[in-house]
């Protein structure tokens, strides 16, 4: 195995790892620096993808979910809103039919949206 593509591939899981646990919105070089790193050591693996074998890119692929599938998704505060609209829709409120600063002037909210409604980024969007 070569261990260029091996070091790559640590590499890639590092960062990406980073990304996910630690990276924040508000710190904009992190972000561009692990993305790059990122990217970077994605390219090298591709470019040189003849020399891995699948059994090699499946288990990177695997590691990679493995990483991130218990983790809050902490670049994006989109997770409230989803939540927001599904709640809508399980009790039969259409997500379009209202915003949520609507919802909570009319006295519609439930304490569980109640909860979420300072966290979402668009109350006053449909």
């Amino acid at each position: 195995m070569n261990w260029k593509l091996v070091g790559a591939g640590v590499l890639y899981l590092l960062a990406f790892a980073y990304l996910m646990m630690a990276g924040k919105q508000e710190e904009f070089t992190s972000l561009v620096v692990f993305f790059s790193l990122c990217f970077a050591s994605y390219a090298f693996i591709f470019l040189n993808r003849k020399e891995f074998s699948l059994k090699w890119m499946i288990g990177l692929g695997v590691v990679l979910r493995i990483i991130t599938i218990f983790l809050f998704p902490n670049l994006s505060d989109d997770i409230y809103r989803f939540f927001w609209d599904g709640h809508l829709w399980i009790n039969g409120v259409h997500p379009f039919d209202y915003t949520p600063a609507q919802l909570l002037a009319e006295g519609k909210l439930n304490l569980e949206l109640q909860e979420i409604y300072p966290l979402l980024n668009s109350q006053e969007y449909y």
